[in-house]
């Protein structure tokens, strides 16, 4: 359906292809002590189908009352969800009314309110639609990250956006500039890079804030050239002490940018968590996707990272790509088992405004919605063969089958850094190419968000006003 209009008042109309004659209706709704209860109506070309919807435990005591408005529409979106499903003969989505990019925020929600880990399950099928599965793992994941928000006030993360790489995969929709077009400004960007490192650490140190994680994204950090990376890779320990527990992670998403050296350099700095991520292991659609390298290099650039010691690898894979079924998948999973990565990150591919092949996404042969959701079951089987659990979990607007990407740990290996983005409940500040600051308030949850410039030349541009604003923001909030 298309232009979809989901209105809180009982006497408008939620269309749908109007132009056609479908109309959806929410007829009545009321509630009160005894619960809540509303009437929808689809009417059709040839049909005209009706659904109630009863529900007894909006009137719960433990729900704030100025929570209200947003229940009662919450329960009209179920009603108008199960009256689309039966007007289109579709499935409806697993996560059934939930849109929002943290499906486990809502778990927390409840859990703040007092509502126990089954309580908050049966809601979550009940009352948002979500299939058992869905309720199952976000209980899953939640279960998992929540010794991890319970960090002291004083400690932040930091992120270092590097935005190059070797060339830009078609799918793509981060902050990242192919070096062959954009090179030449690598020198000015890192030395505005090292001025904002240096600034927010000294801001760091005055305001007393300790930093529990440090991650070095983009973009590709290891696409840089051996010495300009080795020296970024010198300055980060120098003005970020981070605890022998804390977690110090590199992407190194593209392999073909790893070589013994660049892994050595990672290892003297400190880094124990590297991400080599091959996408697919299959050279056809690694081609097609625009990757630029092998699956052979994948296992060179493995290699390279196990003998330099690092502690933790993590490995991204996408399901959905053009061209692959779920016998694809599992050949790709065979191969990364026997690379026995400690992390394991299942992507669902999401079609970006921002990604070139968007323009031409009718080109592409890409699964079915029954087929994505297959190579995503198998890629958890295999993940849990592995001894792995499932710790963070996201969506993405545009999600193929409406699915999810899902991160897969070894037991005591998570990443506190990708928990803590997902669940923002902790400061993170974002330096380089597209970094985004989440100042979040200790005593409210509220979080302010400061955005980087993506484009390098900007960035250097504005570097002075970039670093005033931070320090300024920073210290307003926990002076």
């Amino acid at each position: 359906m298309r232009n979809m209009l989901l209105t809180f008042d009982p006497q408008a109309q939620i269309t749908a292809d109007a132009e056609q004659g479908f109309v959806f209706e929410v007829l009545t709704f009321e509630h009160g002590e005894r619960g809540f209860s509303a009437i929808g109506r689809f009417s059709g070309s040839d049909s005209v189908l009706e659904e109630r919807l009863i529900d007894c435990e909006i009137g719960d005591p433990r729900y704030p009352e100025a929570d209200l408005d947003r229940r009662i529409r919450e329960r009209i979106r179920l009603l108008c969800l199960r009256l689309m499903t039966r007007a289109t003969g579709q499935t409806a989505s697993p996560w059934g009314i939930l849109t929002g990019i943290r499906p486990t925020k809502m778990y927390f929600y409840l859990s703040a309110l007092g509502f126990s880990a089954d309580e908050i399950r049966e809601r979550l099928v009940a009352v948002y639609g979500l299939t058992p599965a869905k309720a199952d793992l976000v209980r899953a994941v939640a279960q998992v990250e929540k010794p991890f928000l319970n960090n002291p006030a004083d400690q932040v993360g930091i992120y270092i956006g590097i935005p190059f790489c070797p060339t830009r995969c078609h799918y793509c929709s981060f902050a990242s500039y192919p070096l062959s077009t954009h090179g030449h400004h690598v020198p000015r960007f890192l030395e505005a890079l090292a001025r904002e490192i240096q600034a927010v650490s000294a801001c760091l140190q005055s305001t007393g804030l300790k930093v529990n994680c440090l991650y070095v994204g983009g973009g590709t950090p290891t696409a840089l050239p051996d010495d300009a990376f080795e020296s970024l890779m010198h300055l980060l320990p120098q003005s970020f002490r981070i605890p022998a527990q804390g977690e110090f992670t590199i992407e190194a998403g593209r392999p073909d940018t790893i070589s013994p050296r660049k892994a050595m350099i990672i290892k003297a700095a400190g880094a124990n968590r590297v991400s080599v991520n091959p996408q697919t292991m299959h050279d056809k659609t690694l081609a097609i996707i625009g990757r630029g390298h092998t699956a052979a290099e994948v296992c060179r650039a493995v290699e390279c990272i196990r003998a330099a010691g690092i502690a933790t690898l993590n490995m991204d894979l996408i399901a959905g790509l053009p061209g692959e079924t779920r016998d694809d998948m599992a050949q790709t999973l065979a191969a990364i088992q026997k690379l026995a990565p400690e992390n394991l990150t299942v992507h669902t591919l999401a079609i970006k405004r921002a990604a070139q092949w968007r323009h031409n996404l009718a080109d592409y042969d890409l699964p079915s919605a029954d087929e994505t959701a297959a190579m995503v079951e198998l890629a958890a089987q295999v993940a849990s063969r592995m001894g792995m659990h499932p710790y963070y979990l996201y969506r993405q607007r545009f999600i193929l089958a409406n699915l999810e990407n899902l991160g897969f740990s070894l037991p005591g290996n998570e990443s506190p850094y990708n928990i803590q983005m997902i669940e923002e409940r902790q400061t993170v500040v974002g330096l380089g190419g597209g970094g985004v600051t989440r100042l979040v308030r200790p005593e409210s949850g509220k979080i302010e968000r400061l955005f980087n410039p993506k484009c390098p030349a900007t960035y250097v541009s504005r570097i002075e006003e970039i670093i005033s604003g931070k320090v300024k923001s920073i210290e307003s909030l926990f002076h």
